[in-house]
């Protein structure tokens, strides 16, 4: 076999040789020399990663959803910056390691609505990047709207009246985890995720006896596969073992409002919200 001769930094080609075995690398590990290499000799798994999470940590630019595909955001970096060697000489490489701190917002709502089927029951209209052209709309139970925003990675922001509250997110937060089977946990991106804390709701529903009966919880607490994969859905806990709450981590907080029939079908009456 012929051998072939590579003339550049060895330094950087041996970073190159540990990710091609392993098919991850640390990305303290990683500095200009090592992108440009992989760029220069197409190793493209490792470059569409870096773009990914280049474009993550910047938190500027097109607005994607959690359903875009990698080769979605790749696209997206390299219409704002050209790709990995322009990104270099613009100055920007100090954000593949860390986040910028003048990131850009995203924006949703929650309106709370009446019943579609004309019933007491307290839906939501939940819309998503609102400053889009096309955004996303849905509607659900106010437990279902509440825990969507948060597993998005939304906080409120502001009520504007009592039936329509904002919200916002750091931009592209929601694409962190994309880049995680390339880039080996960084001790920056460990203080980034600690700083975001998920919260979940979930509603007890009490009947007349003040027996509690049922549970809307997160969909992922769900046993139908078909409501755990749905961000707007609602899992229905029934019968409710009486220690649940403590089971599934949630701590109890007593909410002003009552919950009534005909939240997805279940029959209640009074409603007790936990976090």
């Amino acid at each position: 076999d012929e051998e072939l001769y590579i003339d550049q930094d060895p330094a950087a080609f041996r970073v190159l040789l540990d990710y091609m075995r392993s098919g991850m690398v640390k990305v303290s590990a990683v500095d200009e020399k090592v992108l440009l290499l992989a760029e220069f000799l197409g190793v493209e798994r490792l470059v569409s990663a870096a773009k990914i999470r280049w474009l993550v940590n910047m938190g500027r630019g097109p607005s994607l959803s959690e359903d875009c595909s990698d080769e979605d955001i790749v696209a997206a970096f390299d219409r704002e910056y050209g790709g990995i060697s322009e990104a270099i000489g613009a100055g920007f490489f100090r954000y593949f390691k860390e986040m910028n701190d003048k990131a850009q917002s995203e924006f949703a709502e929650i309106r709370f609505i009446g019943s579609p089927d004309g019933g007491r029951g307290r839906f939501s209209k939940v819309r998503l990047f609102i400053d889009r052209e096309d955004p996303i709309e849905n509607e659900c139970c106010s437990v279902a709207a509440k825990n969507v925003m948060s597993a998005k990675g939304y906080e409120k922001i502001k009520s504007i009246s009592s039936i329509h509250q904002l919200f916002s997110r750091r931009k592209h937060i929601h694409l962190l985890s994309r880049s995680d089977s390339v880039f080996m946990p960084y001790y920056k991106d460990q203080e980034s995720r600690k700083k975001k804390v998920l919260n979940q709701f979930a509603f007890f529903l009490y009947n007349h006896e003040d027996k509690l009966t049922t549970v809307l919880a997160p969909p992922e607490l769900s046993h139908d596969e078909s409501v755990r994969s749905n961000p707007f859905g609602v899992a229905i806990i029934q019968p409710v073992h009486e220690c649940w709450d403590v089971m599934h981590g949630f701590q109890y907080q007593k909410d002003t409002t009552n919950v009534h029939a005909n939240l997805h079908g279940v029959e209640g009456v009074n409603g007790d919200e936990v976090e």
